[in-house]
Order: structure tokens, then sequence, then C-alpha cells
């Protein structure tokens, strides 16, 4: 599976057919499209910028794992500066721009052939009622709203201690019970008659 990488795409584009459809246009020169044209087989993201004469750019940084006081592990990025993509082939930005009323999904194709621009063009795009993604959006924040709710009660910080006594105990009968089936698996095995 090929992770997706971001872009930011400073070259024109063929966007007018889809903006006539769209009451709030996004500013193109800023829009974050996602892509899979460049084969990362990583789950990093990297981030590249096709410039406004279309030479592609790819932001290059070292990754580091850092260990914080509590013990977490997060990555670190070192900037390295930028790097050239000399492509030759198909760059495809995937977009999502979100309104009040409709969402847009769209797809715009660049052709290059060592770097430069040959060709472009808006591919699918399609704009859907918005009514079924704030329906979720309302019950995630809901969710949301009704545990931090839990957090504030009284009997929350006392619940979660309960529970810690109940996973230390359980947790240690089934460590011994563990024990006891390597050591009858083992007792087992030295008694067999070996065939």
């Amino acid at each position: 599976m090929r992770g997706l990488d971001e872009v930011i795409c400073e070259f024109p584009l063929p966007t007018e057919e889809i903006e006539e459809h769209m009451a709030n246009p996004p500013d193109w020169m800023e829009f974050q499209f996602l892509t899979d044209s460049f084969n990362n087989k990583t789950f990093w993201v990297d981030r590249y910028t096709v410039e406004e004469d279309g030479i592609i750019y790819k932001k290059d940084v070292d990754r580091e794992a850092k260990e914080d006081l509590d013990g977490l592990t997060s990555i670190e990025e070192i900037d390295n500066g930028i790097e050239r993509i000399d492509l030759t082939g198909e760059l495809a930005l995937f977009g999502l721009h979100l309104e009040e009323d409709f969402d847009f999904t769209f797809e715009i194709k660049i052709l290059y052939y060592k770097g430069e621009v040959k060709e472009i063009e808006l591919g699918e795009w399609h704009k859907s009622d918005s009514s079924a993604r704030k329906e979720t959006q309302e019950k995630i924040e809901k969710l949301h709203e009704n545990f931090e709710n839990r957090k504030k009660k009284w009997w929350y910080n006392l619940g979660q201690f309960f529970n810690l006594l109940i996973g230390v105990l359980f947790g240690s009968i089934r460590y011994l019970l563990g024990w006891a089936v390597k050591i009858c698996w083992s007792i087992e095995n030295l008694i067999r008659f070996k065939i």
C-alpha cells in the first residue's frame, strides 16, 4: 500500500469548471492536495511544492525518534532544505473542499516529462450534499463532549483508580495461570514417551 503525500501547487490549475459550482472557492495557491504519485512506501508524509513554473520541489527532512521525560516517543523532523524532483509521468492531485451546503472532491492530473509540465487537466470531480458529513461531525462532537463531561464528574478519578486496581488484580491472576500452564506443558513434554 502506498502512502499519501501533501502537495501545495502554485502552478495555474484548470479549476474554472468546478469553481462555477462553489460558493466560496479556496485559494488554490495555498490549497493542500494529496497525492500517491511519488510511490511513498512509508507511513511518513512527505511534502512537495509545485512552483509557478511547474518545477516540483520536495521538502528534505531527517526524522529522529526522541523520548520525552514521560517515556513517550515522538518523531522530530529536522529541515534540510528542498530538493528538486524531475518527474516523468503523471502527478495526480486529489482535493477535498468543504462548504456549508456542499462538499467537493476532485482530481487534477499534471503530465510531466523530465521535470517539465506537458499537459494539465481537471479530472473527475463530484459535488455532494454536506448534510451526511455534518451529521457525522455532530455525533463525534457529542461523543467528545459527553466524554469531557464524564471526566469532570466527582467519581471519574475514583473510577480510574478502581479500574487500575481491578486490572492489576486480574492481570496478576492471568500471569500466575500462564506460568502454571507453561509448567504443566513443560512437565508433560518431559515425561512423554518420545516416538
